[in-house]
């Protein structure tokens, strides 16, 4: 006796992919995955770096804008884990996996005081093996990202 069944179960041409042929996919996508993991991890200090300097070239920017608005010095003190712009109520840490060197021609940090009166200075972040550079000129305050 046959027993009857629907045809769509009755295809001997159609099969699955078998056990052997999911674990081999699947060890070529957690090898890809891992591949891309390591790359990201590798870019990090990078993207660690750049948004430091970024955060710092742009409060430099509002220091000196509020020196020149209020015709009053605006000093950019720095502490042993970051910075402090009085005048503008700023407090910021960095991460502690930064070493950050501070070259200045004045005690109290990099000062604006007006247009033509800026000490100036140089300020370099690093981590493993990549850094940025961030001037301030002494005579214009013009405030640039060389590296």
């Amino acid at each position: 006796m046959k027993m009857l069944t629907s045809e769509k179960y009755n295809r001997p041409h159609q099969r699955g992919f078998t056990l052997v042929e999911l674990l081999f996919v699947l060890s070529i996508f957690s090898f890809a995955t891992l591949i891309a993991a390591s790359a990201i991890n590798a870019r990090s200090p990078r993207l660690i770096i750049d948004q430091t300097a970024e955060q710092l070239v742009t409060d430099l920017k509002r220091a000196r804008l509020e020196a020149q608005q209020s015709g009053e010095r605006v000093a950019v003190a720095r502490s042993d884990a970051g910075y402090m712009i009085s005048n503008l109520n700023l407090n910021r840490r960095f991460r502690g996996d930064l070493a950050i060197d501070w070259a200045t021609n004045s005690v109290e940090g990099i000062v604006f005081a007006d247009q033509f009166a800026n000490p100036g200075g140089r300020i370099e972040i690093t981590k493993n093996q990549r850094r940025a550079v961030i001037l301030v000129h002494a005579i214009t305050g013009k405030i640039e990202r060389i590296e």
